[in-house]
């Protein structure tokens, strides 16, 4: 009985990887309906067959490269489609099992103490509340009042950010508030349903974000690659949100707003300005083309990297504030994407990228690559 249930689990675990392959493939041949994009030539058929084919994937139609090629005018076989990374090459990389363990941003400070995060002035775990030193405090309305009247006595401004810390993305889950008395906090955490969130400062970004949008916190997209243990960084991009929101990234109708532009390996903006559309012209007068402490938080970055070892590909977020300080805002363990990345910069791993790609010539990939149709 035990045999066969374990066949129908693997029979619908493989299904059901499957028809999440096939609906995230389906996203290119969508985008080329809505924005079409020139036909590739046979010539440029020809070399991806060629690249892809030593990694032992045929592809049946070219709608990934149509779209990436079109977008950014950059003709390069070595584009990594999102699904391949999302379904092949993260799994791969990154130790799902450990997952649910890091990716918890009440956290972040004590698993990764080699960067600085946002100042956190309040956390609750499962329920449970605890003040910025971690001291508990039982949830009834005495020591609620006493916990806010801490948050409110730690304020720099009079405004707070509330993130949920759980199995969020795209900036869900996060608000800023604005708060003029302990009161206001008190309501504010016995008015929540969220039983796992944070209260942190507010950031003060440096003038280098704010020109892209005032409102939100804007960051750098930067991956990092753990490859035979040295830390690589793949190339970066900033992301920034739209008038009137707190998050780099938002929705209108249930659509999400993107703003990407590319950087340079020197942290100068490219003036690839992309969106989920393909390119952009920015909405917003660029002054300042550099990004302060930028050699900074790539070195931050690398020293992190180097002591979170269950993960080997993690996308980090981060901002300099006012005193050029790089501040992480998250980072990203489960799926750190690929095509707005590709937009602004090109192929995703750049330099690195066979290399990146060489575990798709591995036997149990091979198996995966076969079930996805690709060979």
């Amino acid at each position: 009985m035990d045999n066969i249930l374990h066949s129908i689990a693997r029979l619908y675990k493989r299904h059901n990887s499957f028809s999440l392959f096939s609906e995230s493939y389906n996203y290119a041949r969508n985008f080329l309906k809505d924005h079409p994009q020139p036909q590739l030539t046979q010539g440029e058929k020809h070399d991806i067959d060629d690249y892809w084919g030593t990694y032992n994937i045929h592809y049946k139609d070219y709608s990934w490269f149509q779209m990436y090629y079109g977008v950014t005018g950059i003709h390069d076989p070595r584009f990594i489609p999102n699904p391949i990374a999302g379904y092949i090459l993260y799994p791969y990389y990154n130790d799902k099992s450990m997952i649910s363990g890091w990716d918890d941003k009440n956290l972040y400070q004590e698993l990764v103490p080699h960067v600085h995060f946002p100042s956190a002035l309040c956390h609750c775990i499962r329920g449970r509340l605890y003040d910025s030193d971690w001291h508990y405090y039982a949830k009834d309305e005495n020591n609620i009042l006493k916990l806010s009247e801490k948050i409110f006595q730690e304020l720099d401004n009079h405004e707070i950010i509330f993130k949920s810390t759980r199995s969020t993305a795209a900036g869900k889950g996060v608000k800023k508030l604005i708060i003029k008395s302990p009161y206001d906090i008190k309501d504010t955490i016995i008015q929540t349903n969220c039983d796992n969130y944070v209260i942190q400062k507010k950031v003060t970004q440096h003038p280098f974000f704010s020109q892209f949008n005032e409102s939100s916190v804007n960051i750098i997209r930067i991956v990092s690659w753990q490859h035979n243990g040295e830390i690589k960084t793949f190339p970066a991009s900033i992301r920034y949100g739209i008038n009137g929101i707190c998050t780099d990234v938002a929705f209108d109708d249930g659509k999400e707003i993107l703003n990407v532009v590319g950087m340079t390996d020197e942290g100068k903006i490219n003036n690839n300005f992309v969106n989920l559309d393909g390119k952009m012209s920015p909405s917003c007068n660029i002054d300042i083309v550099t990004c302060p402490a930028y050699n900074s938080m790539i070195e931050s970055i690398i020293d992190a990297h180097s002591h979170i070892f269950p993960f080997e590909v993690i996308g980090w977020d981060f901002t300099i504030d006012n005193n050029n300080n790089p501040i992480c805002i998250e980072y990203n363990i489960v799926w750190p994407g690929t095509i707005i990345y590709q937009y602004a910069n090109g192929p995703f791993a750049d330099k690195y990228t066979d290399d990146f790609l060489f575990p798709l010539k591995l036997r149990e990939n091979k198996e995966l690559i076969k079930l996805f149709h690709l060979s």
